[in-house]
């Protein structure tokens, strides 16, 4: 099938309904135009096929993080950010030509999980081979292993879901859209400060937030000299996971609680429907 499609008629039909500003007014603004010409000029290319190759592009960006040298780092946040931008492409086409499909999310988030660990992982191995301070090595693994259990602790709130036979599409498919709900039914401090926690996990693990700061990072780490911070000298590459490495884990454990209450607030709702 061969689409002949003006680029406004595409954005409406490849953009979604809702949407944070950075994707709306930046990201979207790029990805859909190079969505448009691929459409036109491969009109038989599937979602899938773009999430393989965006996927790929991100793992080469990720793994060139680990290699230790100035000029690795800043080829690699540059190759993660073209990625965040071809992410986007398998989503915006598989919406204009109604080809969404469950097995393309999950190829997608698959993606995302490995990518996303692997830039944590890709720097604690680049702290190892540069000989870094034994409490910068631990900080990367600690960075890794939290934020690899703050997304398995989500995985676990959809599993736990379906074993109770709770289709996802009833809750809004994500913690943030059932949330909304929650917060104006509710008045325990507690019970919302563990839900505006997870209402904000969906903004600390976004893609381009992380690459973003590993580019912006990396720049300054070529510029600039390592601050010096209790005698340690800090590469300025170093503080993603500095910074992830002691919010993960507080992160995870308030995340962890959040969603238990979320859970907890939604049996309690169907048992009141039944």
């Amino acid at each position: 099938m061969r689409y002949s499609v003006n680029y406004k008629e595409f954005e409406q039909k490849a953009l979604k309904q809702k949407d944070n500003w950075w994707c709306t007014n930046v990201l979207r603004k790029v990805s859909t135009r190079i969505s448009w010409v691929i459409v036109n000029i491969w009109p038989n290319i599937t979602p899938n096929q773009l999430t393989v190759v965006g996927g790929s592009t991100g793992v080469i960006g990720a793994l060139f993080l680990a290699i230790p040298s100035q000029l690795a780092l800043i080829v690699g946040s540059l190759i993660l950010l073209l990625w965040t931008i071809l992410d986007a492409l398998d989503g915006e086409i598989a919406r204009f030509t109604g080809k969404s499909s469950i097995t393309g999310a999950f190829l997608d988030n698959a993606f995302d999980h490995v990518i996303l660990t692997l830039i944590f992982a890709s720097l604690t191995v680049h702290l190892i081979l540069i000989q870094s301070d034994t409490w910068l090595i631990i900080s990367g693994i600690a960075a890794t292993t939290f934020f690899v259990l703050g997304r398995l602790s989500v995985g676990l709130r959809s599993e736990n879901l379906l074993k109770a036979d709770v289709r996802l599409s009833m809750l809004g498919g994500k913690p943030k859209d059932e949330i909304q709900n929650f917060k104006r039914e509710l008045s325990a401090p507690l019970a919302l400060l563990g839900l505006y926690i997870v209402d904000s996990y969906d903004f600390v693990i976004r893609n381009y937030n992380i690459v973003h700061m590993v580019l912006i990072f990396s720049l300054l780490n070529m510029v600039w000299k390592p601050f010096t911070v209790y005698s340690f000298n800090i590469p300025y590459f170093v503080v993603p996971i500095i910074l992830y490495s002691v919010l993960m884990p507080l992160y995870f454990i308030a995340l962890v609680f959040g969603l238990y209450m979320e859970l907890n607030l939604t049996e309690r709702k169907l048992r009141a429907a039944e």
